[in-house]
């Protein structure tokens, strides 16, 4: 008989050929896998099926209708093919404007609206009908800060399901500049218990504005902590202190303030 070692899965023996008995042993089978390394292709080419759009990876393309684009990758001289069909997104229609008009600085009155049936629509507002500076993002169908100029702005809604966004509509408003007032007072300096005059006046050389005044001093004891109607205002500070009156020049939506700041002198002791 001759001996030998009997392996049902490959194990390991220091020398089977010398075996002088019969073995049989089952070992877990150990296998190690050596891969080589990914290939990375060397040359790309891209086609709609008709014509050749471009060779690079990854390629920008406008997309018009709904096309299928073909990859050839070739690697190690074997080429490989993928395509991919993009979705196109219809944009959204551009919003309606209505356009506003001023006097002053102000939040302007001027709006947009949605013509596409957008349950809560955002608008884009720009400052240029393309590029430009994004100055507000929001639902809001007015532009909700200041302005005191003339100024048009370019908004565009958004599709909220596929971020799709409009062409610009320009949206305008005017702003006229009110005429300026002074704010002038009798005695910059009283005593307490003594009563200053202050006088408002359109300094415009050529009037636009026919104004309505109000004097306002908020600080107690200054005698107009209410609003005085009147033009020239008496005013009878109750209190020794350094007072700032603010003279506020209406016409209609227009309006325009200054100052005058007048010291009351505490009465000396007898």
């Amino acid at each position: 008989n001759n001996s030998y070692a009997y392996y049902v899965v490959d194990g390991s023996v220091s020398n089977p050929c010398s075996a002088t008995t019969s073995t049989k042993t089952k070992n877990r089978p150990n296998f190690q896998f050596t891969f080589a390394n990914p290939q990375t292709p060397t040359a790309y080419s891209w086609s709609t099926g008709s014509s050749s759009i471009g060779s690079t990876n990854p390629l920008s393309t406008s997309v018009t209708g709904t096309p299928t684009y073909t990859c050839t990758a070739t690697v190690n001289n074997c080429p490989m093919t993928a395509s991919v069909t993009p979705t196109v997104n219809a944009l959204p229609t551009a919003p309606s404007a209505t356009n506003s008009s001023q006097c002053g600085a102000g939040v302007p009155t001027a709006s947009v609206t949605d013509n596409n049936s957008y349950t809560t629509p955002t608008f884009n507002w720009y400052s240029a009908a393309s590029g430009g500076s994004l100055l507000q993002s929001s639902t809001s169908t007015t532009y909700t800060t200041s302005i005191s100029t003339t100024t048009t702005f370019y908004v565009a809604v958004v599709d909220a399901s596929t971020g799709c966004e409009s062409a610009r509509t320009a949206v305008t408003v005017s702003v006229t500049q009110p005429d300026a007032i002074s704010a002038t007072t009798s005695a910059a300096s009283i005593c307490l218990g003594q009563s200053v005059t202050l006088t408002a006046a359109n300094t415009a050389s050529t009037p636009t504005q026919s104004y309505s005044y109000s004097w306002l001093c908020a600080t107690a004891g200054s005698g107009a902590t209410s609003a005085n109607y009147s033009n020239p205002a008496s005013i009878a500070p109750s209190a020794a202190g350094s007072y700032t009156y603010t003279v506020t020049g209406t016409d209609g939506a227009c309006n325009t303030t200054n100052t005058v700041a007048i010291t009351v002198n505490p009465v000396p002791s007898a």
